[in-house]
């Protein structure tokens, strides 16, 4: 997928890195940052990974996750490493690597999409949100960066346990999970403001969407304000379940049945309140 391109690279056996000239340094931060999540993960789950893949932005920014090496590239690379449409995020198959790429904008859309959103919450939330991070931009992309980081790295463990199967919204809640989890574990002050953050982006109203129906057809296709919503509900019963059950969700989630009422099946039995919360969604 990169072969073609004139970018540089880091070797390591854990974490590769691919990117574009004048992105060392961040390269450099952004792989000490993935391999933090990558060990945490490796411990959760007992088994060993090898590296990653993150495509990034115009401004270095992380936008997606997956595959073999972590990958900063520039706009120009950027649209040479991936293929139209490049409005949202698509995947990529280059031979036994499977890439998650997006389009250079989708950060930056998405970024205006959570500031407006906390603009409009509750105005206790948005003053804890100030309080926290500030209205600076750049901090709240700093902070982006260390949940995008971990969230997507966490996607890459949920594959082997069948966590996709029979349907979509698990995988992304079980993501929402551990991330906090992640974080709760080893920086409560970021789990403090990832949790403000997704309370905010929960409290809207007058959405179009509303189900976890509507989100298996239309979680691709949906505004980012609505998407938002979304994720701010399934980080909120991911934090539900940490204080709940701590990493004991984690290691119950493992081999899960292959189709939807298997899986509800398997949830109820791990935490009876599950059906309702599902039926919560309306």
């Amino acid at each position: 997928m990169f072969e073609h391109l004139e970018v540089a690279h880091i070797d390591d056996p854990e974490v590769a890195v691919l990117y574009s000239q004048g992105f060392s340094q961040r390269a450099k931060r952004l792989q000490a940052g993935v391999k933090r999540t990558h060990r945490w993960l490796e411990r959760v789950f007992g088994r060993e990974e090898r590296t990653y893949l993150a495509v990034l932005d115009v401004q270095g920014r992380v936008i997606a996750f997956s595959g073999r090496a972590l990958a900063v590239l520039d706009e120009s690379d950027w649209r040479q490493a991936c293929i139209p449409p490049y409005g949202s995020p698509h995947t990529v198959w280059d031979g036994p690597r499977g890439f998650v790429v997006s389009s250079y904008d989708y950060h930056d859309a998405m970024i205006d999409a959570m500031l407006r959103v906390v603009a409009q919450a509750p105005a206790r939330l948005e003053r804890e949100f100030r309080k926290v991070r500030g209205s600076d931009e750049s901090n709240i992309i700093r902070f982006m960066d260390l949940v995008a980081t971990s969230h997507e790295i966490c996607h890459l463990f949920t594959s082997p346990q069948k966590l996709p199967m029979g349907c979509s919204w698990l995988p992304e809640m079980f993501s929402h999970y551990l991330t906090y989890a992640y974080l709760r574990e080893t920086s409560p002050r970021d789990a403090h403001f990832w949790k403000l953050c997704e309370d905010a982006w929960a409290s809207q109203r007058d959405i179009t969407y509303t189900t976890i129906a509507d989100y298996e057809m239309h979680h691709a296709d949906m505004p980012l304000e609505n998407y938002l919503w979304y994720q701010g509900r399934f980080n909120q019963r991911g934090a539900q379940l940490y204080g709940r059950m701590g990493r004991r969700f984690a290691d119950r989630v493992i081999g899960f049945e292959v189709t939807e009422e298997g899986v509800y099946r398997r949830l109820a039995a791990i935490s009876r309140d599950f059906p309702a919360w599902v039926a919560g969604f309306h």
